[in-house]
């Protein structure tokens, strides 16, 4: 049996990625806006979904990777329902054919915080979309929609919209 071995740059960059990585220094962020946006409202947080989708289950939650916090789950529902382009829904509000399987956990997000949200479109546990929204700087929006490549914008899908009909 032969054995390759990863030449000393190879390796020193590859450790250098992993250390970067699980140190959090500084949010990691898409190339490109994916089709979930998020913003802070009085009671939580708002999501948009910017193309539509079938759901299953619908997961939110949010986690402080600064401190090395746990996921805390804010909404988890279950049913079926048709989710129509640039919806917007409050997170732990229950949507039309789903119903709550983990009671709402009522809480302003937290500066820097990472958001994440999945829509799974089959009982089977397959994702139609999974968005992780890295260190959100709430502080900074005042209101506006965050995208997953950090960019904002004042509607829900508009950063997404603009970027999709560029490319």
């Amino acid at each position: 049996m032969r054995v390759n071995k990863i030449s000393k740059p190879a390796l020193a960059a590859v450790t250098l990625s992993v250390a970067v990585l699980m140190s959090g220094c500084g949010p990691i962020r898409y190339d490109h806006p994916l089709p979930l946006s998020i913003r802070e409202s009085d009671d939580g947080m708002e999501v948009a979904v910017c193309e539509p989708t079938s759901a299953h289950r619908v997961y939110v939650g949010v986690r402080n990777s600064a401190t090395d916090d746990k996921w805390l789950t804010l909404s988890d529902l279950e049913g079926s329902t048709e989710i129509q382009a640039e919806s917007v829904f409050e997170v732990g509000q229950s949507l039309p054919g789903m119903s709550a399987v983990v009671d709402r956990t009522p809480r302003i997000p937290a500066e820097g915080e990472d958001v994440n949200v999945n829509i799974q479109d089959k009982g089977d546990g397959e994702d139609t979309l999974t968005v992780f929204f890295a260190a959100v700087p709430w502080s900074e929006l005042d209101g506006k929609w965050f995208f997953t490549d950090g960019g904002q914008s004042s509607d829900p899908c508009g950063h997404y919209e603009g970027f999709k009909s560029a490319h």
